[in-house]
Formats: structure tokens, sequence, C-alpha cells
């Protein structure tokens, strides 16, 4: 028997990254079907409580290193995600209802002085604060997108949200970058920050417009009928974001211009109706199955206190906005209720300004990542039964893919 132990390799002390993920799927997939029809959650919060028991905090089936190792599969299926939004993006129609934009730009205003006062009033720093506001600013893409495919909605309130969402999502990135600017004073100046937030903003600007420029003239040239447009259109969207991690230009203004953009750009209708569902239902898996396996409850111990303030105040004050702007906006107040609670949920991706702050001030930066990450692990798990329930007030619910 000893003999045979010696002629066997030794088992390495982790899973390769090719096991890790095909493993990843696997539950993801089999443990979110088990919670959907056992506690009735919506896909989205299936997937990541599957991810969060498989991860570092719960079975430890999964560690950090295979996480970072998977985190370019993130980036993929985000990208994918903004693109998709970016579609859905309708230029004029907001040109023409202008209302929508500068209802947009009032609530992410008014929610980052809410949250920054909310915050100072249980003892945080004008520092942390400020920057808690930033960070969590961004609605997330991914969730309201996804929960809109799974319940097949469509009407007003899905028209809005989505178009909102977009705006929003933009609008935190540039919150961040200013406060981050603002921060970063005592290092730079200020005006130095400033123009390079400018100069990178323009550059993702131009990138997403020559990506949609080149998607058309590509799909012109492939035709429809070979079914390589799809394949095309991702290839492309994984390069754009490729060049915006590579140079540090913000992702999401190349993405959404580029989803925009083709919309715009096509006046010959050489591109097929992009649904790229069915190529990206594996990243959107992996998205959700490693958000959750990257959640820290123990953050939750010692920061529950402003992450609750902080999701009240995001809930409240998006709501009480469109109760109040609902006329001019074409809505009554059940929708404006219910298109205030789908901009609930906060997007993860903006979190990696912590690491920016780290470089200078690492206990800072350690403050942040746990209020931070107490807010996305209820975020995460929350969001999609918030939303879900906003559309089915509203009636906007089709048949359930479940």
């Amino acid at each position: 028997m000893n003999h045979l132990a010696e002629l066997l390799p030794a088992l390495p002390a982790s899973f390769n990254i090719l096991t890790t993920f095909g493993a990843l799927l696997a539950a993801g997939i089999i443990g979110a079907r088990l919670f959907v029809r056992t506690l009735r959650l919506p896909i989205l919060s299936a997937w990541v409580l599957t991810g969060f028991i498989l991860g570092p905090a719960a079975l430890g089936l999964v560690n950090q290193a295979q996480l970072t190792d998977l985190q370019p599969l993130v980036e993929i299926g985000l990208a994918l995600i903004l693109f998709q939004l970016g579609r859905r993006l309708d230029v004029g129609w907001l040109l023409r209802e202008r209302w929508l934009a500068m209802t947009s730009l009032a609530i992410a205003m008014t929610l980052f002085a809410a949250v920054a006062v909310a915050l100072g009033a249980v003892g945080l720093s004008v520092t942390t604060s400020l920057l808690i506001a930033a960070l969590t600013l961004a609605v997330s893409p991914a969730t309201l997108l996804l929960t809109i495919r799974e319940l097949r909605a469509e009407g007003v309130v899905s028209e809005r949200a989505l178009n909102q969402t977009a705006l929003i999502h933009l609008l935190g990135w540039l919150a961040l970058g200013l406060t981050l600017a603002g921060w970063q004073a005592h290092s730079q100046p200020l005006t130095a920050s400033l123009l390079s937030l400018l100069a990178r903003s323009v550059a993702a600007l131009l990138l997403g417009l020559f990506s949609a420029w080149l998607a058309v003239r590509l799909a012109d040239w492939l035709g429809k009928l070979d079914g390589y447009q799809p394949v095309i259109l991702v290839a492309l969207v994984t390069v754009t974001m490729g060049i915006c991690s590579w140079l540090g230009w913000p992702a999401a203004v190349s993405l959404l211009v580029f989803g925009s953009a083709t919309r715009r750009m096509d006046r010959q209708f050489a591109l097929a109706e992009p649904d790229l569902l069915p190529y990206g239902r594996l990243l959107y898996v992996a998205l959700f199955v490693l958000a959750g396996a990257a959640l820290e409850p123990r953050a939750l111990a010692v920061a529950w206190l402003p992450a609750v303030v902080v999701l009240v105040v995001r809930l409240a004050v998006p709501v009480a906005m469109m109760v109040l702007l609902a006329r001019p906006n074409g809505v009554d107040y059940r929708q404006g209720v219910a298109i205030g609670a789908t901009l609930w949920p906060v997007a993860g991706a903006p979190l990696i300004g912590i690491g920016m702050v780290g470089q200078f001030n690492p206990v800072l930066a350690s403050q942040l990542a746990a209020i931070s990450l107490s807010i996305l692990l209820l975020s995460e798990l929350l969001g999609p039964i918030v939303i879900r329930q906003a559309l089915r007030v509203c009636k906007e619910h089709g048949e359930n893919t479940r």
C-alpha cells in the first residue's frame, strides 16, 4: 500500500483555476436552483448566496487567491452588462424627456449629500463620510438588468429604471473621481487631478465611439446569417474593457457609450439586434457566484450601523425624489415608488477606489473596506428581491423563467 502511495502523484494543496471555475459554475447552478425552489429567492440572490456558502467566509472551498485569479471573468461579465445597458439607453428619448435626466441628476446629488450627512450623524469623520457616499453612489446595472430579464419585465417602470440606472451609474463614477481628486489634493494639485480625470473620461468616451464604429463596420462586412456578429461583439466588449483596465480609464463610460452608439451609428441596420444573453450566461452566473464568494460577513459585525444607515438612505431618497417628481416624469405615484426602489442596489465596481485610498492611507482604506463590503453584502443579497417586488407591484413582470 505504501508503494502504491509513492507511485501516485502528490495532490496539490488547492484546485487549479479550471477545476475551481467549473466547480463554481456547477455548484452555483445546482445550489441556486435549490434556493429558488425552497426559499423562493430571485435567481440572482440565489447565485450570490450559493457563492457565499462556497467562499472563504463559509465552507472555504474557494480561497482568496483563486477569487483573484478569476477576477478577469467577473470583469468580462460586468462589461457585457454595461454594453447591453448602453443598448437600452435611448439618447434621443433622454433629449426629449429632459425631466428623466434632470431627475437622475437630482437623485444622485441629493443621495450623495444625504449619505454623507447621515454617516456624519452616526460618528464618522467628514473624509470617511464623503468617500463612502462616493463609493456607494453608483447603482448596480447587473442586478437591475438581469432581474428584468429573469422576470421578462416590460413597461414604463422598467425602461425608466434602466435609463436612470445608466445615468446614475455614470454620475457615481464622476462623483468618485471628483471626491478622490479632492482627497488627494494634499499630495498633488487639485487642478492636475481634475484635468487627469477629464482626460481619462474623454479618452474613454472616444474609445467607446471607436468601438461602436468598428462593431457596425464589422457587422456590415460579416453579415447577419453566419452567427458571427454576437461573437465579434463579445470580443470587442472584452477588448474595450481590457484597454480601460490597462490604462485606468473609466470603463463604464466606454461601455455605455459603446452600446448606445451602436444604435445611433447603425443606420443601415447592418447589426442584428444583439442578444448576448446566451453568450454571457456563463459569465453572469460566474459574476454573481464569485460576488457571493467574495463577501465578508465579519465586516458586517463591526460596520453594521453605517451600512444599515447607508442602505436606508439609499432607498428613502430615490423613492422620495421619484414621488415628488412623478408628475413631471409622466408616471403615477406607485410607479414613482417602484422606479425609486429599483435604484437601491449598490454597484461593486467603484469599490476599486478603496485601493487608491490604500496607497496613501491604509488605515482609512481598511475602514472604508469594512463599511463598503458590509453595504455590498446586504445589497447583493436583498437587491434582487427589492427590484422583483417593485416590478411586480406595477404588474410589469411577465412569465417567470423559473
